[in-house]
C-alpha cells in the first residue's frame, strides 16, 4: 500500500461537542474554511494547528473540496498536502482522530486579509441615542456594558458619553438596521426594551447648524433640546406641539428634527414623551445643546468617520 493511500478499513472513532456523526465533523469544517479562517490567524482564539504544528499520530484527512479521503498516519497526510502544494489544517482537534482539512494558508490569510480591508472601507461613524435609560433607577445599563455589548457586536471604535445613553461607533450598513440590532442586542443581554435612535455621524453637523435657538442656548444650554424620532415626523407635528405648549415652550421643526426651548424648565412642561412619540409617529428621544455638542466632536474624532 502506498504511504499516500488512505487506510481503507473502518475505524469508530469520537466525535466533537455538537456533532451527531462525520457528516456534522464535515459541515463543521466546511463552514469554518468557508468563513476564511486560517490556523496563524485564529490559533489564538480556536487553536487551530497547522502543518507541523499537528502532533496527532494518525488523522482524518478532508480534501480541499470538502471530500472524505480517509484516515491516515500524519506524515502521509502531511506528504499528501504538500504533494498538492497545499497546507494541513487541524480543523475538529477533538474528534477521535483528529480532522483535519487540506487548504491553502496563503489564500485563504489573503481572501481574509481582504474581506477585512473591504468591511473597514464600508464602515461609517454612527450617533446612537438611547431612550429613558438610567431614570429613577429603571432600566439600568452600565455605559461599561454598553461599550463592551457594542464591542461583541461587531462595532469598532465604540464610545459612550453620560449615563443617558449615548453611544458613538463605527459599523456598516444603515442607521436604521443599527438601532433594530442593538434595541435586539439590549434585549437579549439586559431583558429591557429600548428604544435606539441612530443616526449617520455624517448628518451631525447639519443638525447643529440647523439650531433655531442659539441665543437661548447661550444662556442656558440645557434647556434646549434636539428631538429626534425613529421616523421622520408627521409634517403637522410642531403644530400639534404649539397646541399643547402650556409653560412658554417654543418649538420647531426643522428637516428630520424638532429643537425645543423650555424656558422654563424640562420639568414643567407638558410636552411628555408619549405626547412627543404620538404627534410624531414613532420614538422619540431627545438631547439637550451640550449634548449635541458633544457628541459632535466625538464623532468628528472617531476614525471610521464617514468623509
Amino acid at each position: 500500500m502506498s504511504s499516500l493511500t488512505p487506510d481503507p478499513k473502518k475505524r469508530s472513532y469520537l466525535l466533537p461537542p455538537g456533532c451527531k456523526d462525520l457528516g456534522d465533523v464535515l459541515k463543521s469544517a466546511q463552514a469554518k474554511v468557508s468563513a476564511g479562517i486560517s490556523a496563524k490567524a485564529k490559533a489564538k482564539s480556536i487553536h487551530v494547528k497547522v502543518n507541523g504544528k499537528i502532533s496527532a499520530p494518525e488523522v482524518r484527512v478532508i480534501d480541499e473540496e470538502g471530500g472524505q479521503i480517509g484516515i491516515m498516519r500524519l506524515r502521509d497526510a502531511l506528504e499528501l498536502a504538500k504533494s498538492k502544494g497545499l497546507d494541513l489544517a487541524e480543523i475538529a482537534p477533538t474528534a477521535k482522530p483528529p480532522v483535519c482539512r487540506l487548504i491553502d494558508h496563503g489564500k485563504f490569510r489573503y481572501e481574509k486579509e481582504k474581506r477585512k480591508k473591504k468591511k473597514k472601507q464600508a464602515m461609517k461613524t454612527f450617533i446612537g441615542l438611547l431612550r429613558g435609560i438610567n431614570v429613577g433607577g429603571n432600566n439600568k445599563i452600565s455605559m461599561a456594558e454598553l461599550r463592551a455589548l457594542g464591542e461583541k457586536m461587531g462595532w469598532e471604535n465604540v464610545q459612550t458619553y453620560i449615563q443617558s445613553g449615548n453611544i458613538v461607533f463605527s459599523a456598516s450598513g444603515k442607521a436604521a438596521a443599527l438601532e433594530m440590532e442593538l434595541e435586539r442586542a439590549i434585549v437579549k443581554r439586559f431583558g429591557l426594551s429600548i428604544p435606539v435612535v441612530a443616526r449617520a455621524a455624517a448628518d451631525w453637523p447639519a443638525y447643529i447648524k440647523s439650531n433655531p435657538f442659539l441665543g437661548a442656548c447661550k444662556k442656558d444650554p440645557h434647556l434646549v433640546m434636539l428631538c429626534l424620532a425613529k421616523t421622520s415626523p408627521k409634517s403637522d407635528a410642531a403644530k400639534a406641539l404649539r397646541q399643547r405648549a402650556a409653560a412658554g415652550e417654543r418649538i420647531e421643526q426643522i428637516g428630520d428634527a424638532l429643537w425645543i426651548h423650555f424656558p422654563n424648565g424640562v420639568a414643567r412642561s407638558k410636552l411628555s414623551p408619549a405626547l412627543l412619540d404620538r404627534v410624531t409617529g414613532s420614538s422619540v428621544t431627545a438631547r439637550n445643546w451640550l449634548t449635541v455638542l458633544k457628541l459632535q466632536e466625538m464623532a468628528s474624532q472617531a476614525p471610521g468617520k464617514a468623509k
